[in-house]
């Protein structure tokens, strides 16, 4: 409902929806890449984690449109930003009760997103020892817009739309028939680029600190939660596979670094480049 009423009441207009949706992109970019140099998971100054995540947007069909997959995205980050600041800080309650929070207005735009509160606590397990007072601000902040989102409802006469955040008895099975080859190629490369990840696990993580590791596996639990997403979502489409190219980006922006030869690596990039326009020109043949 509150996606449906964002795209019929304030963003109405293609052109707006366009912008709108390049600066989300652009945003959640920016985001990826102040993850990676903020906790220090790339050993040089690297923007290319975003470049991936901007490249793959372009490829999938549907990821340059505004969508709720898009919206849900750019809360998720935010709250992957506070949750990686949980690790040994002095604010910690803040950054706890910011990301269930998060992942909660995340999944009020994308109902799939609903699994993610579960990533969020093995997470907060992962990168600290938690506390009571630790778990009941995880509830608070996932519980807070909710309630605040049932208190307008309710002030409206319309609790029952309540009930349509959290279904839970539609996913990937249900419309297996009616998946089209846009979904199909996007799970493909996705199932690709998880392999990849996970096979170069020991690359990412061998010879760094405790505290890069922690913050690395909290990537790959991101990688491994965004996928099972699909099982949970009510009309699967491509861009939800942008959910599960955070992780990835990142992964496949840390490998692009250590290719010896520059030649090489800008010649891959023009390919990529070309492929997305040679893509989009024939969407428009």
């Amino acid at each position: 409902p509150l996606s449906k009423f964002i795209f019929t009441e304030i963003f109405t207009g293609p052109v707006m929806q366009n912008f709108i949706a390049c600066l989300l992109i652009f945003l959640i970019a920016n985001f990826i890449n102040r993850l990676v140099i903020q906790n220090r998971l790339s050993k040089s100054l690297s923007l290319l984690p975003g470049l991936f995540f901007i490249l793959y947007s372009s490829i999938v069909s549907g990821g340059l449109y505004l969508s709720p997959e898009l919206f849900s995205i750019f809360f998720i980050m935010l709250g992957l930003l506070s949750l990686q600041k949980t690790y040994k800080s002095k604010d910690s309650a803040i950054h706890i009760f910011n990301t269930s929070m998060y992942f909660s207005i995340a999944s009020i735009f994308y109902p799939g997103s609903w699994i993610l509160w579960l990533f969020g606590f093995i997470s907060l397990l992962n990168l600290r020892s938690l506390r009571l007072g630790d778990m009941l601000l995880f509830l608070t902040g996932m519980i807070v817009p909710i309630y605040l989102i049932g208190i307008y409802y309710y002030w409206d006469d319309k609790l029952y739309k309540l009930s349509s955040y959290f279904q839970l008895n539609t996913g990937i099975f249900k419309q297996i028939s009616g998946i089209g080859f846009n979904e199909i190629l996007a799970l493909i490369i996705s199932i690709l680029t998880i392999g990849y990840s996970v096979y170069k696990y020991n690359d990412f993580t061998m010879r760094n600190p405790l505290q890069i590791k922690k913050k690395l596996d909290v990537l790959f639990w991101l990688m491994l939660f965004s996928f099972f997403m699909v099982f949970f979502t009510k009309q699967l489409s491509a861009a939800h596979f942008l959910i599960l190219f955070i992780p990835v980006s990142i992964f496949i922006g840390l490998s692009y670094e250590k290719i010896k030869n520059g030649l090489i690596a800008e010649f891959i990039h023009i390919v990529i480049i070309l492929l997305v326009l040679f893509g989009h020109f024939q969407l428009y043949r």
